[in-house]
């Protein structure tokens, strides 16, 4: 198992999931199927990286460095270059994946790293992606909820980790490259949070989607482009005489587009 972490620019607050199995069990599709996450050892993706709002950039690098044993399955492991920042990159160098009955598995974990402090979901051989699908197909969904306490305040926290299937085309155009045969995800992470104060439940985070990352994968070649944001907002609770230590709201984007790659 390992860890994806996704790197914001505020200090906010640590909640630490232990997530529930999935509750999608998606049928195999019976059609045509695609190659859209090349699995060999050896093979890598480099990608420019932009965070939207200040325009800074940085190179990624993603590669499969080898296979790991969990479960009695073998899986691939995927790697990053030490200066990554991407999301896609960082979320995929703490995954293992392996291909089973057309879909793509994943061990490891979902971590949103809201400033110096870690929300973390598991991710126990779930499926990520398939070789082929309907547009509203959900690959996995994994809901959770979890006690904590920030601040010396009683919290509760429950999530949704969905991953589902947005965009199947026959072509795509990336950065002025055409692409055969490509499948778009959106993976979402909802969040709820309520506070327990003087025996009354008070709302932090209203429920809403705090990181949305639409990923494009094209047949025999990998990711290609992938878009996400991070937002939140947090309810006022200064009335209540409680300082969290909390922004109020937040919100970033980052687009990561392909630049080369090698496929064995």
């Amino acid at each position: 198992m390992k860890i994806f972490r996704i790197i914001t620019f505020v200090t906010v607050l640590s909640f630490l999931f232990y997530g529930c199995p999935s509750d999608t069990q998606p049928t195999p599709p019976a059609t045509s199927y695609y190659d859209y996450l090349p699995l060999a050892t050896g093979n890598y993706w480099n990608y420019t990286n932009t965070v939207t709002s200040t325009n800074a950039t940085s190179a990624d690098s993603l590669y499969i460095d080898g296979t790991v044993m969990a479960s009695g399955n073998s899986y691939y492991n995927f790697g990053a270059n030490a200066t990554a920042t991407g999301i896609y990159t960082l979320y995929m160098k703490e995954l293992d994946v392996r291909k089973d009955n057309h879909f793509y598995k994943a061990n490891g974990y979902f971590i949103i790293n809201l400033g110096t402090q870690l929300i973390t979901i598991p991710i126990n051989d779930e499926v990520m992606l398939a070789e082929s699908g309907n547009v509203g197909d959900v690959l996995s969904t994994i809901n959770g909820a979890q006690s904590s306490t920030v601040s010396g305040v009683p919290l509760t926290i429950t999530y949704s980790l969905k991953t589902e299937i947005v965009a199947v085309d026959a072509s795509s155009t990336i950065a002025g490259t055409s692409y055969d045969n490509t499948i778009t995800t959106k993976t979402t992470l909802n969040m709820k949070i309520d506070a327990n104060v003087s025996g009354f439940t008070v709302s932090v985070m209203n429920q809403q989607d705090v990181v949305i990352m639409d990923n494009i994968y094209a047949d025999q070649k990998g990711m290609m482009l992938s878009e996400a944001n991070i937002e939140y907002h947090l309810q006022d609770l200064s009335a209540y005489g409680i300082n969290m230590g909390i922004p109020q709201d937040y919100t970033e984007s980052s687009r990561q587009v392909i630049v080369n790659y090698n496929i064995n």
